[in-house]
């Protein structure tokens, strides 16, 4: 977790499957989750199961449902999936929060990843009534489907285009 963001927050969140660093991520680009490949630790998966036992809900935040990244045991869809199944054996009840549905998934294996997620958590909150109809549109069940606020509403801005630009830069993004 980060106990900046937690204290800041009033929650406890902690390591995922995500990897420790960029570094990290690029050699392994190919693999599978952090701790699923060949010869990686699984020491967080131990503790994230662990925290999944004790915890009130499971919160999956941003945007899974994309077709940017596909696979088994990688990307965001294939991700969220996972840990809905992991609610499901913990029987702890799970949220996909603040989702938006800006890409219309179009192959298969997305929308099927889409429906399996949305179907199966006890509350989707969405961003906007787009998003609800775009999870109509796909035929997947929308009776745990609310919509709320985008939660970027809340974010006081930051006028500073250097400042934007230098996070640019430090980030490696052109």
């Amino acid at each position: 977790g980060n106990d900046e963001f937690d204290k800041f927050h009033g929650i406890r969140s902690i390591k995922g499957l995500e990897h420790d660093s960029k570094e990290e991520y690029l050699k392994s680009v190919g693999g599978w989750f952090f701790g699923l490949n060949p010869g990686q630790s699984t020491k967080h998966l131990e503790i994230l199961v662990e925290e999944m036992e004790t915890c009130d809900v499971v919160i999956i935040g941003g945007d899974p449902f994309n077709e940017i990244s596909l696979g088994v045991y990688k990307g965001l869809a294939p991700y969220a999936a996972l840990i809905i199944t992991l609610t499901k054996f913990l029987q702890k009840p799970s949220v996909l929060y603040n989702i938006h549905m800006g890409r219309q998934l179009k192959t298969p294996v997305g929308i099927e990843l889409a429906k399996y997620c949305i179907e199966n958590a006890n509350l989707v909150t969405l961003r906007e009534e787009f998003s609800l109809q775009a999870i109509k549109d796909l035929n997947i069940a929308t009776s745990s489907c609310t919509i709320a606020a985008d939660s970027a509403y809340g974010l006081d801005p930051v006028n500073d285009f250097d400042l934007g630009l230098k996070i640019l830069k430090d980030e490696g993004i052109k």
